[in-house]
């Protein structure tokens, strides 16, 4: 089962659960409920969005575990395919239709705004497709750090320590695709 996409948690008044992972990077929150992705923070959570954030969730070591396990094994440098459901209600369909094409740009691979938004089918909102993968609440399950200016410069990248984790995932990933084809 790869990515799914959901239109909404079910119970979403049902309190959610986080777990916290450590990785060579720092941590990674993963949050949702009923079996749904709804959030991946990446680094440090700073105590005032920890508070607001962790106030709809509480902690569950056993969220998700092959979820989990995934996201390890990646952080490690194993080649996976992340299989789960992510809650995509907070985004329109313009949002849902970059966010589906973002899934589909390959483990090692880059796009730029430009080929994202025509990949949508959208050739002349490339901007518009950065405010989405600025949005983006799921980040390595949807992989906008493969997102990049038409001119091979990095761009921007609203996760974790911004530039820092969009460079490192970038040749995390080249390294593992090296490490595959040896």
């Amino acid at each position: 089962m790869p990515v799914i996409f959901v239109d909404k948690a079910q119970n979403s008044l049902e309190k959610g659960q986080y777990v916290r992972l450590s990785t060579v990077l720092g941590p990674v929150w993963l949050a949702g409920r009923n079996g749904v992705v709804e959030h991946i923070f990446l680094g440090a959570i700073s105590r005032e969005k920890g508070e607001t954030f962790l106030a709809g969730y509480r902690k569950n070591n056993a969220f998700l575990p092959s979820l989990q396990q995934a996201l390890i094994d990646y952080f490690k440098g194993k080649q996976v395919k992340f299989n789960c459901r992510i809650d995509v209600s907070w985004a329109g369909d313009f949002d849902q239709q970059v966010l589906r094409c973002c899934t589909k740009i390959p483990t090692g691979k880059t796009w730029s705004y430009q080929e994202l938004a025509r990949q949508a089918g959208y050739p002349s909102a490339a901007r518009a497709v950065g405010g989405v993968m600025a949005r983006n609440r799921v980040p390595i399950l949807i992989p906008c750090h493969r997102v990049i200016r038409s001119d091979g410069s990095l761009g921007g990248y609203s996760a974790g320590t911004g530039l820092k984790w969009k460079k490192w995932l970038l040749q995390h990933e080249n390294d593992i695709i090296k490490k595959s084809t040896l």
